[in-house]
């Protein structure tokens, strides 16, 4: 098994935020709908986007700085949280999770996270709440 030190860590992650053919490079937020868990194998097309009124991807977003957590894992969280709020007349959404992407031609997954529970949108001003977090090693 290959160990890395946490300054090696670190410095994969600073460039992978910062380089733009780095993968966390202007990413954005989606989240999705239907009851997927994500795996290794997870695709795009497998994720089904949130489609309430006043669903919109976030993005491109700003990440923070990077740590080392308790694990020995190398961790970048984003700057800002990403709020999702439903607005209008169409609601009845159930959120399992976010995913995120980058690019436009072609669009990459490039991580996703399910949420401990799933969040009902049922009414005006519900809302999601998403702080990304990338972990390496």
């Amino acid at each position: 098994m290959i160990i890395l030190p946490s300054n090696s860590l670190l410095q994969i992650l600073a460039i992978l935020k910062a380089d733009p053919s780095g993968m966390l490079f202007a990413v954005n937020v989606h989240l999705f709908k239907n009851d997927l868990t994500p795996t290794i194998n997870t695709v795009l097309a497998d994720f089904s986007e949130a489609d309430f009124s006043g669903y919109s991807l976030v993005g491109p977003i700003q990440w923070g700085n990077m740590f080392i957590n308790t694990a020995g894992q190398g961790v970048i969280v984003s700057l800002t949280s990403c709020q999702f709020i439903a607005t209008g007349s169409t609601f009845q959404d159930v959120i399992y999770g976010y995913y995120v992407t980058q690019g436009t031609a072609p669009v990459l997954l490039r991580f996703a996270e399910r949420f401990p529970a799933p969040v009902a949108i049922s009414a005006a001003n519900d809302a999601v709440v998403v702080l990304p977090q990338f972990t390496l090693g």
